[in-house]
């Protein structure tokens, strides 16, 4: 078994470190390729022990990471060419939990995959976490298995593109903390993103199939929710299926629609759709009863409410990402709670607010949904 981690760089002295330190002892050789750092970046990686090889950026995330994948040494010793693996990450990820070099060797002799998606936290700031993502991190050394796409670049296999890579998902313990998308970066990523998108587009004639949704998500994080609107049903239309993360379309349009207002009826529709295509998802149940609440059908909304807290503590095996946190669930209870106090049924209403309490302890939104409440219940008691 050999294992070959790489990353590309640019001025991540300030994340470099840590994702180092996160895959220490897991790897046989550290290779970074480095776009034109101007401040430690390239000493942090040098301490470390890795080959540091320079690339003239060109605005192109393929370019750059085929290049680390172009001067991979071969596995050496009595390592078999297809024992040998590559872990490629971004500078701003880094493992939540410590591996150990002999779990990860089992994981990686127990299946015939041609790659793994690894689940991938985000993380706002402040220790905030905003959803779950699946992205393939980890997958065999192979001279026909390069990265295509300018931006949110897709590893393929060349010598048959339409055919999708063998995947499979890395144990829930192998989990990325991923820094990258925090609110003060996001919206300069965006930009940068949509440009480079633009750019392939005019190179191709027209967008290239896959890249619908994140159109969607450039202009979603831009605030043209129009925009976004019209990509995500693209994306969902698309025939090119994204592997992990088939729901993220759907999670744009409801949400650029709710950002939009007075679309009550067309997030029904849509929730109804991402709910039939995934079933086992509690978030979509959430954005139908949060929306059946909306417009003050609380039966309906108390249905798929409770279903989506249901489906929540269940954990079923997901296939997809995952924005439902538990700042979420105490929202969705903290909801409940409202629905049943306006309907006159006060003792189930606490019952789903003492709920919200222990889902979202440190969420202020919850927590003052929960004190008015109670608030308001010690002051009808007294005066009862």
């Amino acid at each position: 078994m050999h294992i070959t981690a790489c990353y590309i760089t640019k001025n991540e002295a300030q994340n470099l470190a840590r994702s180092l330190d996160s895959i220490r002892g897991l790897y046989d050789d550290l290779l970074v390729v480095d776009t034109g750092s101007t401040d430690d970046t390239i000493t942090i990686a040098q301490r470390a022990g890795a080959r540091v090889l320079s690339f003239a950026w060109c605005d192109d995330f393929s370019a750059a990471r085929n290049f680390a994948l172009d001067h991979v040494r071969p596995a050496g010793g009595q390592a078999q060419e297809d024992a040998h693996w590559i872990l490629f990450l971004d500078a701003d990820e880094s493992f939540v939990m410590p591996v150990h070099r002999d779990r990860l060797e089992d994981v990686l002799r127990s299946t015939d995959a041609e790659g793994f998606l690894v689940r991938r936290i985000e993380e706002e700031g402040g220790g905030v976490q905003s959803e779950t993502w699946l992205s393939l991190r980890l997958f065999r050394f192979a001279p026909n298995l390069r990265y295509v796409g300018r931006i949110h670049e897709q590893v393929v296999n060349l010598a048959d593109r339409q055919r999708p890579l063998v995947i499979a998902r890395a144990p829930r313990e192998m989990a990325l903390y991923h820094t990258g998308y925090q609110a003060n970066l996001s919206e300069e990523k965006a930009r940068r993103n949509l440009a480079l998108l633009e750019q392939e587009a005019r190179e191709h004639g027209g967008a290239q199939p896959g890249t619908e949704c994140y159109f969607a998500e450039c202009l979603y994080s831009l605030g043209d929710d129009a925009g976004a609107i019209r990509w995500a049903e693209a994306a969902i239309e698309s025939p090119v299926i994204q592997v992990g993360a088939e729901s993220e379309p759907y999670h744009i349009l409801l949400e650029s629609l709710r950002r939009m207002g007075g679309h009550e009826a067309e997030m029904v529709v849509w929730a109804s759709r991402a709910i039939a295509r995934f079933p086992t998802m509690p978030e979509f149940y959430g954005e139908r009863g949060m929306t059946y609440s909306a417009m003050g059908r609380w039966s309906e909304a108390r249905r798929d409410l409770v279903e989506s807290l249901i489906l929540f503590e269940e954990d079923a095996p997901q296939t997809e990402t995952r924005y439902f946190t538990r700042c979420v669930a105490g929202q969705i209870a903290a909801r409940l709670g409202e629905i049943h106090a306006l309907t006159g049924d006060r003792d189930e209403a606490a019952t789903w607010f003492h709920l919200a309490e222990r889902y979202a302890p440190e969420s202020p939104r919850v927590q003052q949904k929960v004190q008015a409440f109670f608030k308001t219940q010690e002051t009808g008691e007294r005066n009862g």
